[in-house]
């Protein structure tokens, strides 16, 4: 029978999710770590036992042990090009191709680069009202 571990933080995004999720791969064997919410913005920092660190954005953070795979859910936010970008600077530590090992649901909304300008514009204007105000 196969078991699931949940990791939810409940603060705001610094209560060692990332390192808990790498640790829990290390010692169940687990195959799978599930994305289930969120967006390409997380920073879920893991430093393995040889010192290597990488800050888990979209993959997840069992993806430095060999065999375990990424699922994004239909609930995370998917920005391609921040995955492209993840997977180069992650193969160079775990010397594989971590797009091999990732899953997406067909149902993910899409994060384009247009919509990241367009948030940034909407920031930078907010900023600007509440500095004025």
């Amino acid at each position: 029978m196969s078991q699931v571990r949940l990791v939810i933080g409940l603060g705001f995004g610094d209560e060692g999710k990332g390192q808990t999720v790498h640790r829990l791969a290390e010692l169940t064997g687990s195959k799978l770590v599930v994305r289930f919410n969120g967006g390409s913005q997380a920073a879920h920092n893991v430093i393995d036992s040889r010192g290597v660190h990488h800050n888990f954005s979209q993959f997840g953070s069992g993806s430095f042990f060999p065999g375990v795979e990424t699922y994004l859910s239909r609930f995370m936010l998917v920005n391609p090009l921040n995955i492209l970008a993840e997977a180069e600077i992650l193969a160079e530590k775990i010397g594989a191709d971590p797009l091999l090992r990732m899953m997406i649901d067909e149902s993910c909304p899409i994060i384009t680069p247009l919509q990241v300008i367009i948030n940034q514009m909407k920031e930078t204007a907010d900023d600007a009202h509440r500095k004025s105000s």
